[in-house]
């Protein structure tokens, strides 16, 4: 079993298009009945699955929800910063132009 992998998540939004990218960490679980995912930059961002795909889609779906929170919060959505290119999912979504970055 794999110890633990990195995926890359794209997220853009609609000022100038700009393109988000938030890495995603998957390791299996302590029991080894599946897998759990989080977001080292995005705290409280986490999620699990039964299988690698499954935990893949929900990883896309708790990003999205978890950044669709804190903009409705007024919160300052983090930019992580990735010297490497990550492998992506294609994953985008379009958050409104007032949307805060950090």
């Amino acid at each position: 079993m794999v110890n633990s992998l990195y995926f890359g998540l794209v997220l853009c939004y609609a000022v100038g298009m700009k393109i988000l990218t938030y890495r995603v960490r998957i390791e299996p679980d302590e029991g080894g009945r599946g897998y759990i995912a989080y977001f080292p930059a995005l705290p409280g961002c986490h999620t699990q699955g039964h299988t690698l795909e499954e935990t893949i889609a929900a990883a896309r779906e708790v990003l999205v929800g978890f950044l669709r929170v804190m903009k409705r919060q007024g919160k300052t959505i983090p930019v992580e910063r990735i010297k490497k290119s990550p492998l992506s999912f294609g994953l985008s979504v379009r958050l409104s132009r007032n949307s805060v970055l950090a």
